[in-house]
């Protein structure tokens, strides 16, 4: 296995960001990187493992990847050392290995260990033993039982998988893959998706490959995870030969592995543009024997076999691009067997748009009734659009419009176009026009417009901006001056006509209600409208997605309902199901109509395919189950549908005899010394049978149980000895019938010394400005707990906080902090049941550059929760409990210049008698934390995990003891 990573990494930020950001953003560097698996050596005599394998690694060596990754099985001894061996005979990519941050590698089998006693020097029937396998994830800085992780490099985040531990719904990996996908699908700093891990989801028949059930399994499980959140690539190894699929998509349950024609979305064998679905790749061919075909599945794309080799991927970041190409080991540069692209489309596949098909459907609903801001005689006009459509007229109803006020219709004052961008068909064939009618010229020279020299009905998204300065009309596509001779015109003492009340529309004629001839068809979206002229360069910074919104009167996204079906369920056979989607929302108006479709597993009958809520009754389902999945789409007031559907997958389980329930309680929370109660009595069984009770602790400092086979067991709390608290202990509860059984956890925090804020007290821990005052980046950290409602209009209550909140005068203002806020008043118009956590800063003329958790969610709970709040100088990321729960960019710097106190509990600016307010906060802190710098996801995952703090940086740690 090798792990190549040179430059610089870039860490998911996991950042959630407006769809209204979503256009072209910086692309990062291009790079390489490489792919195989099944190396398999086993000694020096061995030439089907050890030279092949070597031979492998040194081509690829030969392409200065920056990025290599291992699919699994590296070794078939009992350790890595012949691995180790072959790999120090290629010093660039050895040393690079050990100077990456992450390890990017797939477990097999092999690499699982085994239950051997044997020695160390034991075969172990192929596989590491329990030596080899430590000493394997140690290498490679794996904590074992979290084989499953993700890293960013340059603009791509890769997901490790382990398909030989538990996968199912509701494991840790599943729970991990569910989160990691969701949020980088929605981070702009991420241009692909790629999954690795050992087993294929898809293979064609092979001599030697062994069962293949276990694999389907993990499809159903993982591929509708993989639909909903945009991955590209998904790559494998096991099967020792090389085989690319055509895109796919995960249509129904129990999808045998050749009976798979419905999934596939592209039919093209090597090209792909913005393709659903995923490129599942097997690359198995890294030294040991290959198997022979002996069936040809339906998706496949391409396969070779009887050879030796890699995969070679470019990402082409700059041209929004990656390129596969499987490369054997033969002589240099090595043969090209396999090739294929996938491209993107500068704005992101599941972005919102307008959607127009040349009739008044949809068109006739964004209409933006005139003002006299919209009113203009100098404007700046933008919009992203996307056409492939050629109308292939050359008369009146060749113009077809993306936006305008004042539209083509009967000339005369008060009835010209005041300012419009419109694809020009006919002679012009697809070109980009621009422009205005003037209202002090003869009829004959009022048209006074710019036109493109390219066509752009290419089917790709562009970016199209008219600006008008008085002296000079200009026509941008694409962040630059349109080419030719026509995009530039002196328009000196010609003024567009700005005296017609008719709206600004987008996508159809503004002065003609009836008038579809000029109806747009193709999609558009993020309409700008400025009173002034954007000069080149903020041109291009707008392309790029960096808008300078001085002077900005108009901003028009599209808004596109978001559907969603409801979490994953677990049910038994027979059992009544409820399908939950009012959790869908309309950021601009409400859901008007729904529409739920069964896409796989066995037929059900709904009580409804329309409603927001509807049931059904789960199938009766042989051993082993099945999964149901449905679709929701929905529409807004407007008439406006969700872009992509959401699913729901309902597992049913085979339950002749139904499982007890198992409850351990409520979460506890206890100090040092004190006796705990652990208690399950609230346990029972559906049936009324008798049932017995387990208790086990399953983390934190080891205590001693009494009576652990009784529905309540007792334990003491240990000395912490000054440890840093609160610390975690778990304790799972297992009860059976005596055939089925089921689980619970309870969490036990505890504490040794906390600082208890009763709602009228509060404590200064450190007052040295030059170190604490903050200006350029910082990390604050805390444990947090209450159960007080906020309970004033105000709403904030600071947990940690230097600054304070004032009069929004200089040196007045929050430099860093963190507290506690009611929510916005339309939603909690008393302060109750909204409490969140917020943080952040205010700059120097009192701006504030907060993140917040979700409003729908309480934070004043009475359980314990980590909060830290980072800034770099450019991004503030706020996590709760190591999930990053809200993230904002800003160019703004924190007040750094008062003199105030770092102060918990209540406003740091508050004194006896003054004229700030305290705003004192009611709970428990502990562990306050500050940093001159920002730390990362996954140091604030260390603190959050296993107490592990890097003190670099730290200019303040207090334990409160």
């Amino acid at each position: 296995m090798l792990v190549v990573i040179i430059g610089t990494l870039l860490v998911s930020t996991f950042a959630i960001l407006p769809d209204s950001l979503r256009t072209v953003q910086a692309a990062p560097d291009d790079f390489t990187f490489v792919a195989a698996g099944d190396f398999g050596c086993s000694n020096h005599q061995n030439s089907d493992g050890f030279e092949k394998s070597k031979e492998v690694l040194a081509k690829m060596a030969e392409h200065n990847p920056e990025v290599v990754l291992g699919l699994g099985h590296y070794s078939y001894q009992s350790s890595m050392l012949c691995w180790h061996d072959d790999l120090e005979d290629f010093p660039s990519l050895h040393s690079t290995m050990h100077n990456s941050a992450f390890r990017p590698i797939a477990l097999g089998e092999h690499e699982t260990g085994c239950d051997s006693s044997s020695s160390d020097s034991g075969d172990c029937e192929g596989h590491f033993n329990a030596t080899g396998r430590t000493d394997f994830l140690n290498h490679f800085a794996i904590r074992d039982g979290f084989t499953f992780y993700s890293f960013d490099y340059k603009g791509v985040h890769f997901l490790a998988l382990d398909t030989n531990v538990d996968f199912e719904v509701g494991s840790a990996q599943y729970n991990f893959t569910k989160a990691d996908l969701e949020y980088a699908s929605t981070d702009l700093l991420t241009k692909w998706i790629v999954v690795f891990f050992h087993h294929p989801m898809y293979r064609s028949e092979c001599d030697s490959c062994g069962d293949n059930s276990a694999n389907i399994a993990f499809r159903n499980v993982y591929q509708p995870l993989f639909d909903r959140n945009r991955v590209d690539l998904v790559l494998a190894g096991h099967v020792n030969a090389y085989e690319r699929f055509m895109p796919l998509t995960h249509s129904s349950n129990n999808l045998s592995q050749t009976a798979l024609i419905e999934q596939i979305t592209d039919h093209g064998l090597s090209s792909y543009s913005d393709p659903r679905g995923q490129i599942h790749v097997t690359v198995g061919t890294g030294g040991r024997p290959v198997n022979p075909w002996s069936g040809f599945a339906p998706e496949t794309a391409n396969r070779v076999g009887q050879t030796y080799g890699f995969l070679k991927v470019e990402v082409k970041n700059s041209e929004n691009r990656i390129a596969g190409s499987f490369i054997d080991k033969s002589a240099s540069p090595g043969v090209v067997q396999d090739s294929f692209t996938v491209t993107h489309s500068n704005k992101f596949a599941d972005a919102q748009y307008f959607e127009f098909n040349g009739g008044s459907e949809v068109s006739s609903k964004i209409s933006v009734p005139s003002t006299p801001s919209l009113q203009l005689t100098q404007f700046t006009v933008a919009a992203w659009f996307q056409t492939n459509y050629d109308y292939g007229q050359v008369g009146n109803d060749k113009k077809r419009i993306i936006v305008n006020k004042g539209g083509f219709n009967g000339d005369g004052t008060g009835n010209d176009m005041n300012y419009g961008i419109w694809v020009d068909y006919g002679q012009n064939g697809g070109k980009i026009q621009a422009g205005f009618e003037a209202q002090n010229v003869a009829p004959a020279l009022r048209e006074t417009f710019v036109s493109s020299e390219l066509k752009y009905n290419d089917g790709r998204w562009h970016h199209a901006v008219v600006s008008n300065d008085g002296s000079a009309l200009r026509l941008f596509i694409d962040g630059v001056l349109a080419t030719g001779t026509l995009a530039t015109k002196d328009v000196t003492n010609k003024l567009p006509d700005n005296t017609g009340h008719q709206p600004l529309k987008i996508g159809y004629n503004s002065g003609m209600t009836s008038d579809l001839g000029s109806a747009f068809r193709g999609n558009i979206d993020e309409v700008r409208l400025w009173n002034r002229s954007l000069s080149s360069q903020e041109v291009w910074a707008a392309y790029t997605g960096n808008i300078n919104t001085a002077g900005q009167v108009l901003y028009k996204p599209a808004s596109r309902p978001a559907p969603n079906a409801g979490p994953d369920l677990t049910v038994a056979e027979n059992a009544p199901v409820t399908l939950n989607g009012l959790a869908s929302t309309d950021s601009d108006g409400s859901i008007f109509s729904y529409a739920w479709a069964q896409t796989g597993g066995p037929l059900v009958a709904l009580s409804s395919h329309t409603s927001a809520m509807l049931t059904f009754t789960a199938p009766s389902v042989g051993t082993g189950g099945a999964v149901l999945t449905f679709a929701l789409s929905v529409t807004d007031n407007e008439g406006h549908s969700s872009a992509l559907a959401d699913s729901v997958q309902i597992f049913v389980s085979d339950s002749p005899n139904p499982s007890p329930v198992a409850s351990a309680g409520s979460d506890i929370f206890g100090h040092e010394g004190s006796v705990i109660s652990l208690n399950g009595s609230a346990s029972f069984d559906p049936e009324g049978q008798s049932l017995t009770y387990f208790w086990v602790q399953t983390f934190g400092p080891p205590v001693s149980l009494d009576n652990p086979t009784s529905a309540v067991a007792h334990f003491v709390v240990p000395e912490l000895n000054n440890k840093p608290s609160p610390i975690g202990m778990a304790f799972l509860l297992t009860v059976s019938d005596g055939h089925q059984s089921s689980r619970d956890t309870i969490t036990v925090t505890i504490t040794d010394h906390l600082f208890p804020a009763n709602g009228s007290q509060f404590r200064d821990i450190a007052n040295d400005t030059e170190t604490l005052s903050l200006d350029d980046s910082f990390t604050v950290t805390a444990w947090v707990r209450t159960t007080a409602d906020t309970g004033s209009l105000d709403g904030k209550t600071p947990i940690v906080n230097k600054g304070g909140f004032g009069t929004d005068a200089e040196n007045s203002n929050m430099n860093y902090g963190i507290w506690m806020d009611c929510g916005a008043l339309e939603v909690n118009p008393d302060c109750r049941g909204g409490n969140r956590i917020e943080a952040g800063f205010e700059s120097s003329n009192g701006t504030d550059v907060f993140v917040e958790t979700p409003i729908d969610i309480a934070y004043n709970t009475g359980k314990w929760y980590f909060v830290a709040v980072t800034f770099d100088g450019y991004k503030l990321k706020l996590y709760v409990n190591a999930v990053q729960v809200d993230g904002r960019t800003t160019r703004l710097q924190p007040d750094s210049e008062g003199a105030g106190p770092v102060r918990l509990g209540a406003n740091s600016l508050y004194e006896s008698g003054g004229v700030y307010q305290p705003q004192y906060f009611t709970g428990d802190v502990d562990e306050v934390g500050i940093w001159n710098r920002a730390l990362s996801r996954e140091e604030v995952a260390s603190m959050y995990v296993s107490r592990e703090i890097d003190d670099a940086g730290m200019i303040l740690y207090d334990t409160l003891n």
